[in-house]
């Protein structure tokens, strides 16, 4: 839900902020709790992202829509040192990201964006055996577990998706005096400078990011999270519009002649998993899918406008 909720705050379309009213009021604006983990669980907080951007992006707003997720967020930082360790697969990355970033721009107060950063920089860049250590100083690209639990040279794409567009989420929603935010926006250029150069000659990437040809379909969700994050580094001017524009404009070509249907279905999706498998084409959709083509359309969208 938080790639609808980004396109209609990119948009302003209404239609998709009556869908997104009635969805956080059919759930009564609470967290998912059905994954394991209760609250703690960085997969059970992402939706709240979701009413969090909904908030920011609303003139009329409602503090219902954010105060279940505010007192969650709460009981978490009065005991950080159990909850800064829940990071421990590269996709919580976003998912608890997307959400401390938000509620840290919708009540101003540090402490969410100082949790988002030490639960980040825990997973990230911190070694073994202290941290995850999931950043490669070498690949400048992330492993989807710790390197010891992750195949030498192994990069996924939709798990490299996951935390561009958490590094997109977390530098636009910043306070710029943070003193996480240079370590951000390295991090990021670099990044994003290495994902351009993996970039698939039809504009797509491959579910194996370093080793194309283990299968060289282009695949749909780590496509629409880097031109997301693209999108964004772009009209921030975090990058150079001259070099990475090109990069976006073949990224956002073939997600339309590739993934997107001329029914209006999503293809080429890759499925739930933990690293590059050999499991879809044109037919292969879910729902995560849906949503990281919204936030590629929203990152687009933000360009154009």
């Amino acid at each position: 839900m938080i790639g609808v909720a980004t396109l209609q705050g990119a948009t302003g379309d209404e239609a998709l902020r009556d869908f997104m009213l009635a969805f956080g009021e059919k759930f009564a604006w609470k967290m998912c709790l059905a994954l394991g983990g209760g609250a703690w669980n960085p997969d059970n907080q992402l939706v709240a992202a979701s009413y969090a951007e909904l908030y920011l992006n609303s003139a009329a707003k409602n503090a219902s829509w954010v105060a279940p997720t505010i007192g969650h967020l709460d009981a978490s930082i009065q005991a950080r040192a159990a909850t800064t360790r829940q990071w421990t697969w590269v996709d919580a990355l976003y998912m608890g990201t997307a959400v401390h970033a938000r509620i840290g721009a919708i009540t101003g107060q540090s402490k969410y964006f100082d949790q988002a950063w030490a639960a980040f920089n825990l997973s990230a860049f911190t070694p073994h055996p202290a941290g995850y250590a999931f950043w490669s100083p070498a690949e400048q690209l992330l492993y989807r577990d710790p390197p010891k639990a992750t195949p030498n040279g192994v990069f996924w794409a939709r798990g490299n998706g996951w935390v561009a567009a958490a590094l997109a989420d977390v530098l636009r929603l910043s306070p710029p005096g943070h003193a996480a935010v240079p370590v951000y926006t390295a991090a990021f250029k670099a990044f994003m400078a290495r994902l351009a150069g993996l970039q698939g000659a039809d504009g797509c990437w491959r579910t194996s990011l370093t080793d194309p040809d283990f299968f060289p379909v282009p695949e749909t969700t780590g496509t629409s999270m880097f031109a997301y994050a693209m999108s964004y580094g772009i009209t921030s001017g975090h990058l150079d519009a001259a070099t990475f524009l090109p990069v976006v404009e073949k990224a956002w070509g073939c997600l339309k002649a590739v993934s997107l249907h001329q029914d209006g279905r999503l293809g080429n999706c890759q499925p739930g998993g933990a690293g590059p498998q050999r499991n879809f084409g044109p037919d292969s959709i879910n729902s995560f899918c849906v949503g990281q083509f919204a936030l590629a359309a929203a990152g687009v969208a933000q360009l154009a406008a």
